[in-house]
C-alpha cells in the first residue's frame, strides 16, 4: 500500500474513532493496514484516555533547555527520579526505560516515545507514573510478556552510539538488576515463586543465581561481549534448562557461546572401553578406587585397572576376563582387601562364583554356590568384622549366606524369605556394644511381594516385614553409619516410589517415610555414600538423584553447585580436633585436590603449636600436589562463629571440616543444639564437606 492510501485510511479512521493520529496510526498498523480489522481492535480494546496538556506540561519539568523534544541528562533524569521515588539502579528504573523508549544507555529519553508510552497506560500524573514503577518488580516476577518486553529493550538501551553488541561490563549489571532477583538460590530452604521465569511447561525455573554466576564467570573468562541473539536467547536458555542441564538440546540452534558454557561447564566423564559384547548390568570399584569389575549379559565379568585412567576415554587391552556363567550376570561384589583381592559375581544361571586374583592379572575360581534353583539377582559382602561372609539373594525366594572359615572350608545356610523371590539384600553396619564377641548382625531383603523384611542374622529371624511399596522392590540398602544409634536404609520399587526407614533404637520399631519427588519410572538401584548421609537414586529413566537429611529429619534433593575442574578453586579446612581435622585434610589431598587449588588451613584452636603444625602442612601439600598454593589463618572468638565468618567473608567454592563421632561437637555450639557441622552447614553460604571420624 503506498503513502497516499495509508494516509487516507489514517483520516477516515480519526473521523470514525474520533481519535487522534498517533492512535489511528497504530491501530492500523498492528493490523497490516486492513481498515476494518482495525475499527474492530479499537473498538475492542479502546484506548486510555489521557490529559495530553497535564502530561506535556509534566514533561516540561524535566525536558533539556537547550532542546526540548529530548529529557534533561542527568539533571532532569535525576529530579525525575526522585519525584518518582525511584532508584535509576533498579529493574523499576529499567521498567521505566522500557515504557519511555530510552536508549543510548539511558542518557537519550525522547520526548515523543515518553508521551506515548505514558499515553498508553494512562499515566498523566506523577501519582499515576509512580503507581506504574514501584509496581514494576510485582509484575516483572508474575509476568511473563511484561518480563519480555524489558529484558527485550534492556539490550537496546544499555548500547552505546552506533554499538550493536553490549559490552561485558553493562551485561553483567544489567543481568544482576534485572535476572539475578528473579532465579532461584541454591542455598535457599524455601524459595519465592517468580513465574515470569517459569519453564513452558509451568514448572519453576531450575537455572540459579550460582548458575548465572558460573555463566558470567565462563564470559569473562572467554573476555567476549554479548550479542543481542546471545541476549534474547540466553532468558530462554534460563527457562527451559534443568538444574543439571540433563534436558539441553546441543542439536538446537543456540547461540555458540550457549553451546560452549554447556560443554565448559559438564564434567568430562571418563569413558572405559570394557569390550562386553551385551549390556552391562553392574559396575563396582574395589576398596581403594583402582580397578573396575563389570558383569554384563555376554555372561562374562570384565577387571580392569584404571589408577592410571587419565584420558576421557580409556581402553582395557589388559583388563581380566572372567568367564564360566551360563547366562546374564547380574552383580559383582568386591570383599574387603583384609581377606585378599577376592570378587564375588552372580547371574541368571542360579550360580554364584568366587574369584581370588593370584599372581599378576590371573584369576581363579575357588567357589561355586549352587544352593540356588533360580536366578541370583543380588548379592552382599557382610561387613569386614563379621569375616569373609556373602548374602545371595534368588528368585527362587530363598536367601543363602556363605561363610568362609579359617581351615579353607565355606558354610552355606539358606533362609525361605520371599515366596514370589528376592530381588534385592543388603547387610546392615556392624554394632557394638562392648567387644567384638558382642558383634550383632542385621540384614534387609527386598522382594517380588513389594515387602521389605529386616533379619537378624544369628537365629534367621524377621524382625519386621515392612509393606510400604505397591509393587516389586527393586533394591534396597542399608546405610554404612557406623557409631550412631538410629539407623537408616532406603528401597526402591517397580513403583516409581523411594523409601526411608529409620529405627531411633535397636528395640524402637521402624518408620518409612516417602521421597518427595516425581520419579518417571522404575527405581533400579540405590547407593549410600561412605559416611552415610548421602543417597543415590537411579531410575530407568537414566536420571541419578541425590538425597541429604536436614535438620528437620526430612530428606531433601541435592543439587550440585557447578564447581569446574579447570579453573582456580578456593579451598577452606578447618582445623580444629584431631584426629577428625587431619581425616578432613587427607580427604581433601586423596580425593578431591585439583591443581591451581587456592587451599586455606584455618586454625580455631588459636594455638602457636597448631600453627606451626598447619604450616607444616600447607608445605607438604604444595610439594605433594602440582600448582596447589596455600594459606594459613588463625581465627579468633567462638568456634563456630568465626568458622562462618571467615567463609562467608572469603566465598571458598568448598569448605571441608572434620566430624569427630566420639566426641564433644555436639556442645560446641550452645543452646541451639545443633552439632557443629550441621550448624555449619546451615550458615554457610559455600558447600560444606562432613568427613566423619570414629575410633574403630
Amino acid at each position: 500500500m503506498n503513502s497516499s492510501s495509508q494516509r487516507q485510511r489514517i483520516l477516515v479512521e480519526e473521523q470514525i474513532t474520533n481519535t487522534n493520529n498517533d492512535t489511528a496510526t497504530r491501530f492500523l498498523k498492528l493490523n497490516g493496514w486492513r481498515f476494518d480489522d482495525a475499527l474492530d481492535e479499537y473498538f475492542a480494546n479502546p484506548p486510555i484516555q489521557v490529559n495530553k496538556s497535564a502530561l506535556t506540561k509534566l514533561w516540561n519539568k524535566y525536558k533539556d533547555s537547550d532542546d526540548e523534544n529530548v529529557m534533561s541528562v542527568p539533571d532532569g533524569l535525576i529530579e525525575y527520579g526522585a519525584d518518582l521515588d525511584v532508584d535509576l539502579t533498579s529493574m523499576s528504573a529499567l521498567a521505566l526505560a522500557q515504557l519511555c523508549g530510552a536508549t543510548l544507555q539511558a542518557e537519550h529519553w525522547p520526548k515523543q516515545s515518553w508521551i506515548s508510552g505514558w499515553s498508553g497506560v494512562g499515566g498523566d500524573t506523577l501519582d499515576k507514573q509512580k503507581d506504574y514503577v514501584h509496581s514494576a518488580p510485582t509484575r516483572l516476577s508474575q509476568d511473563r510478556q511484561f518480563f519480555n518486553k524489558v529484558y527485550a529493550h534492556t539490550f537496546e538501551m544499555g548500547k552505546g552510539q552506533g554499538a550493536r553488541i553490549l559490552s561485558l561490563e553493562d551485561a553483567k549489571a544489567y543481568w544482576s538488576i534485572l535476572l539475578a532477583p528473579h532465579l532461584p538460590d541454591e542455598q535457599a530452604t524455601c524459595q519465592d515463586t517468580h513465574a515470569s521465569l517459569n519453564k513452558d511447561s509451568g514448572e519453576g525455573c531450575q537455572f540459579t543465581k550460582q548458575m548465572l554466576d558460573g555463566w558470567i564467570e565462563y564470559l569473562e573468562q572467554e573476555n567476549v561481549a554479548v550479542t543481542k541473539d546471545t541476549w534474547l536467547e540466553f532468558l530462554n536458555f534460563v527457562r527451559s534448562i534443568n538444574a543439571d542441564f540433563s534436558n539441553f538440546d546441543d542439536t538446537a540452534a543456540w547461540p555458540s557461546l550457549i553451546d560452549d558454557f554447556v560443554e565448559h561447564t559438564q564434567p568430562n566423564p571418563q569413558s572405559i572401553e570394557t569390550c562386553h559384547q551385551d549390556a552391562i548390568h553392574d559396575a563396582q570399584l574395589d576398596y581403594y578406587g583402582k580397578r573396575l569389575a563389570t558383569a554384563s549379559s555376554d555372561g562374562t565379568i570384565k577387571i580392569t585397572d584404571i589408577s592410571q585412567a587419565a584420558e576421557s576415554t580409556y581402553g582395557n587391552s589388559n583388563a581380566a576376563s572372567l568367564r564360566g556363567h551360563q547366562g546374564p550376570v547380574w552383580q559383582v561384589a568386591w570383599a574387603h582387601p583384609n581377606y585378599g583381592s577376592i570378587l564375588a559375581s552372580s547371574s541368571y544361571d542360579g550360580k554364584v562364583f568366587i574369584w581370588k586374583q593370584e599372581q599378576g592379572n590371573s584369576w581363579t575360581r575357588i567357589k561355586d554356590h549352587t544352593l540356588h534353583t533360580s536366578s541370583v539377582n543380588s548379592i552382599s559382602w557382610a561387613p569386614h568384622e563379621l569375616g569373609p561372609t556373602l548374602a545371595c539373594a534368588s528368585s527362587d525366594g530363598n536367601v543363602s549366606v556363605l561363610t568362609f572359615h579359617k581351615d579353607g572350608t565355606w558354610e552355606a545356610s539358606i533362609l525361605a524369605a520371599h515366596k514370589l523371590g528376592v530381588s534385592s539384600v543388603s547387610w546392615a553396619p556392624a554394632t557394638s556394644p562392648n567387644d567384638v564377641a558382642g558383634l550383632t548382625s542385621r540384614l534387609v531383603t527386598g522382594g517380588c511381594d513389594s515387602l521389605v523384611k529386616i533379619w537378624s542374622f544369628k537365629w534367621w529371624q524377621c524382625d519386621e516385614s515392612i509393606g510400604a511399596h505397591t509393587d516389586w522392590v527393586r533394591d534396597v540398602a542399608w546405610s554404612p553409619n557406623v557409631g550412631l544409634s538410629k539407623q537408616y536404609l532406603a528401597s526402591a520399587s517397580q513403583d516409581r516410589s523411594v523409601f526411608i526407614h529409620t529405627q531411633d533404637t535397636p528395640r524402637s520399631p521402624w518408620t518409612s517415610t516417602k521421597l518427595n519427588h516425581d520419579f518417571k519410572d522404575t527405581v533400579w538401584r540405590l547407593s549410600w555414600s561412605l559416611s552415610g548421609n548421602v543417597l543415590a537414586a537411579s531410575a530407568g529413566d537414566g536420571q541419578v538423584t541425590l538425597w541429604k537429611e536436614n535438620l528437620e529429619n526430612v530428606f531433601e534433593l541435592i543439587h550440585l553447585p557447578l564447581v569446574y575442574s579447570y579453573r582456580m578453586r578456593n579451598i577452606m579446612i578447618a582445623w580444629t580436633l584431631d584426629p577428625a581435622a587431619e581425616i578432613a585434610f587427607d580427604y581433601y589431598r586423596s580425593t578431591i585436590a585439583m591443581p591451581e587449588d587456592v587451599v586455606h588451613l584455618v586454625n580455631v584452636k588459636q594455638t602457636s603449636d597448631l600453627n606451626l603444625q598447619l604450616h607444616n602442612k600447607a608445605q607438604k601439600l604444595q610439594l605433594d600436589l602440582e600448582g596447589v598454593s596455600t594459606h594459613v589463618s588463625e581465627l579468633s572468638g567462638d568456634v563456630a562463629s568465626a568458622l562462618i565468618d571467615h567463609a562467608n567473608s572469603t566465598h571458598p567454592d568448598l569448605v571441608l571440616v572434620g566430624r569427630r563421632n566420639l566426641g564433644h561437637w555436639e556442645r560446641l555450639t550452645s543452646e541451639q543444639g545443633f552439632s557443629l557441622s550441621s550448624h555449619l552447614s546451615t550458615h554457610i553460604l559455600s558447600p560444606v564437606i562432613v568427613v566423619k571420624f570414629a575410633r574403630n
